[in-house]
């Protein structure tokens, strides 16, 4: 992340590196995948590769997105982790922020609460450094 001077020399803003935020996501995710997508399904970054990374982003978009419509009456429990058990492994996923979703993905010998904790300290890591960038609407 770097900062920049706004339109007219304004303010600072952050602005997003790719590449820093792939680094970091696959610094998180060995020896599995992690992506980081919108609620809408697209694929915003993801480290590690089980060529299945799009169908995920798919699969979990939609299930928050789902959540997201669902409004008071759905989100009254503060859903916090959304778990997808698939043939050749799992999914673990969490909304980082408002349309903003994390994934990590892992084979089945990774135990869910060892793939949970990973997700929710990621999870962390990203409010913390990105939390600028969303906020200014980036």
């Amino acid at each position: 992340f770097r900062m920049a001077s706004g339109a007219g020399g304004s303010a600072p803003i952050e602005i997003l590196k790719p590449d820093a935020l792939a680094r970091l996501l696959k610094s998180a995710s060995e020896p599995g995948t992690s992506l980081l997508c919108t609620t809408k399904g697209d694929l915003i970054s993801s480290a590690g590769s089980t060529g299945s990374e799009e169908m995920a982003a798919s699969v979990v978009a939609n299930a928050w997105s789902t959540y997201e419509k669902g409004g008071e009456k759905m989100q009254a429990g503060k859903l916090q982790t959304i778990f997808v058990e698939c043939d050749d492994g799992r999914i673990a996923s969490v909304l980082v922020f408002p349309g903003l979703v994390l994934c990590m993905m892992a084979d089945k010998t990774v135990a869910l609460g060892t793939l949970q904790a990973k997700l929710l300290a990621l999870k962390d890591h990203l409010e913390l450094n990105l939390g600028q960038v969303f906020a200014q609407g980036a």
